[in-house]
């Protein structure tokens, strides 16, 4: 089985450089904002020393199949983004593809980097991203509303949820709300990592402390890692490191189990 995995953020915070490092690629990462205006699509895969184990126990298979997760750079998200602006809608739509969500927050400071708002501001940056997620999911709701296809009252219910700026929880809902909204696909039901692009940690320590208490009380988010994206990017051998734990941590979030298949020709997870 094979998971999709979104990176968003604001244009010029790391995006399409995390994604080249994740899948080893080399997409344009120019200095100006939407430089990606089409979404790159790579992946990397899921190393797992039990497929060798299984291999050689069985009937010795020709190849051996690892899952995959496919990483999808989505282009910069802007204010106004649910209206279309800065071809927000295309952007937002390219997040329903996916299982789970990489959120780039910018905490680096750097005058060579053009900043969108010109200020580095985490927390505006982070409540900016998940307005326009929350305005994008209202007005998918309400087609759906208007299309009477599906119960009212339950699209009523999680309209009323999100205008109160509140979490969806999925087990305060009954079976028939659950299916409904997974329907729908919500993105702000799809599982979240927040990944807060520093530069130098001793000067960036206060801001780095504030930006993870806003996520994790006002978000109730605790999936936060904190790494030197353009650091990462020099170095041409990653092993045990922060890259690795976005790959574990992306599983983890998933409930990830893997089943194992194997015959003469292949075996595979």
């Amino acid at each position: 089985m094979n998971i999709k995995c979104g990176i968003i953020g604001l244009p010029n915070i790391g995006k399409s450089t995390l994604f080249n490092i994740l899948t080893k690629q080399k997409c344009k990462n120019k200095n100006f904002p939407f430089c990606t205006i089409n979404k790159n699509i790579g992946f990397s895969l899921i190393k797992d020393k039990n497929l060798k184990n299984i291999s050689k126990l069985s009937k010795k298979p020709k190849n051996i199949k690892l899952s995959k997760i496919i990483y999808i750079d989505i282009a910069g998200l802007i204010k106004g983004s649910n209206l279309g602006l800065g071809l927000g809608n295309k952007f937002l739509n390219n997040i329903k593809e996916t299982n789970i969500i990489l959120h780039i927050i910018r905490i680096f400071k750097n005058k060579k980097i053009i900043n969108f708002y010109r200020k580095i501001n985490p927390i505006k940056d982070i409540k900016i991203i998940n307005k326009e997620i929350t305005l994008f999911d209202l007005k998918t709701l309400k087609k759906y509303k208007k299309k009477n296809i599906i119960n009212k009252s339950i699209i009523n219910k999680i309209i009323n949820i999100l205008k109160k700026k509140k979490k969806i929880k999925i087990n305060k809902l009954n079976k028939e709300e659950i299916n409904i909204i997974k329907k729908i696909n919500l993105l702000n039901l799809k599982p979240k990592i927040y990944i807060l692009n520093i530069n130098k940690y001793k000067k960036e320590k206060k801001i780095i402390k504030k930006t993870k208490k806003y996520i994790i009380k006002k978000l109730k988010n605790k999936n936060i890692i904190t790494l030197n994206i353009k650091k990462y990017k020099k170095q041409k051998y990653i092993k045990h490191n922060k890259i690795n734990d976005i790959k574990k941590k992306s599983l983890k979030l998933l409930n990830y189990i893997t089943f194992y298949t194997t015959n003469e020709n292949i075996t595979s997870s």
